[in-house]
């Protein structure tokens, strides 16, 4: 259909039309990627009401007129409903994520959530505050949570940073200036083409790690009968600390 009025669009040399019907199909095809649970769920609402009116439009413009601003309306009630309902759904089915500012509030998983708030608490309890945490391949999170500086550069290194960036350049600058702690967890990268750190990707940088870092605690999630995979987050301190 968002093709078809693709085609109608640039017929029409409607400028705006094609622009806002080019990123209402980019938004479809990410969400092929994209879990629904996640922080892309809405786009495909937002494709899908993009190309009713647009379509309503071209078929019948008496009926445009009259109800364009209706749909647009109920869309953005739908929108709302939605988003109070997964509020809903992650309060009583998410673990918060420990943090002691009150204005900080996460929520998480029950798998994800417990490794992550026992990293949190060794963190607190166990490093300096000027001691600096480099959390990959992403979690800069736990840096606010526990005040705890990062590497002002290399804080985020999922699979097409890391192929941006260039990993010998990120190694060389990383090795000048090594960080007091590395955290790795096993969240699935498989979206950007490449799924866990170390073993589809990063290899260098973890080879860094393995050459100048002591492993000092894992925390894993809790043993489900489900089959998916748990998950882990591993504390590495730099040797002779």
């Amino acid at each position: 259909m968002c093709f078809y009025i693709c085609f109608l669009a640039i017929k029409n040399k409607n400028i705006l039309l094609i622009y806002l019907l080019i990123f209402s199909i980019l938004a479809c095809a990410r969400l092929k990627f994209v879990l629904i649970s996640s922080y892309a769920c809405y786009m495909g609402l937002l494709a899908l009401t993009v190309c009713l009116i647009y379509l309503f439009k071209y078929i019948n413009t008496k009926f445009f007129d009259t109800y364009c601003k209706k749909i647009i309306m109920l869309s953005l009630i739908l929108y709302g409903t939605i988003a109070s309902g997964a509020n809903i759904y992650v309060k009583y089915h998410y673990i918060k994520i420990n943090s002691s500012d009150e204005k900080t509030v996460l929520y998480a998983f029950k798998r994800v959530a417990i490794p992550y708030n026992n990293t949190i608490d060794w963190i607190i309890k166990n490093t300096n505050q000027n001691d600096t945490v480099l959390v990959l391949p992403e979690g800069l999170f736990i840096n606010y949570i526990t005040k705890r500086p990062t590497n002002p550069k290399y804080y985020h290194l999922i699979p097409n940073h890391i192929s941006a960036l260039g990993e010998d350049n990120i190694v060389e600058d990383l090795s000048k200036n090594l960080p007091d702690y590395f955290v790795l967890n096993n969240a699935s990268y498989i979206a950007y083409g490449a799924e866990y750190i170390c073993k589809d990707f990063g290899y260098k940088i973890c080879k860094l790690i393995d050459d100048n870092y002591n492993l000092v605690q894992i925390f894993n999630s809790p043993k489900t009968t489900e089959n998916i995979t748990p998950f882990k987050m591993a504390i590495f301190e730099l040797k002779n600390k």
